[in-house]
């Protein structure tokens, strides 16, 4: 399977990035590398994530790289992430506003 972003995950992880950078950029960089690696990994394990929402015909999960997670769809013959979140942050009110990223 492939990888692929969405922009409004490439642009998760740039706020993250530079929030990250304002103290530390080595920080910041080994935090983009890390989440990065860790997508990578969905290619050979797509359904290793816990399932966190299910409608007809599409499914989200979330893929634990603490203090983030990924959010990502299993699509035919590829992974779509589709956002980069906090962990902290409540899931459940984030979906709503993913549904409506390019």
């Amino acid at each position: 399977m492939i990888v692929g972003w969405t922009a409004g995950a490439l642009s998760d992880l740039r706020e993250i990035r530079e929030y990250i950078a304002r103290d530390s950029p080595q920080a910041a960089q080994r935090v983009v590398e890390h989440v990065f690696a860790s997508s990578v990994r969905l290619a050979r394990f797509p359904r290793s994530a816990k399932e966190i929402l299910r409608s007809p015909g599409h499914s989200i999960r979330a893929l634990a790289d603490p203090p983030y997670q990924i959010l990502y769809e299993i699509r035919e013959k590829s992974v779509l992430v589709v956002a980069v979140v906090h962990g902290r942050r409540d899931l459940r009110q984030l979906l709503s506003l993913i549904k409506e990223r390019p």
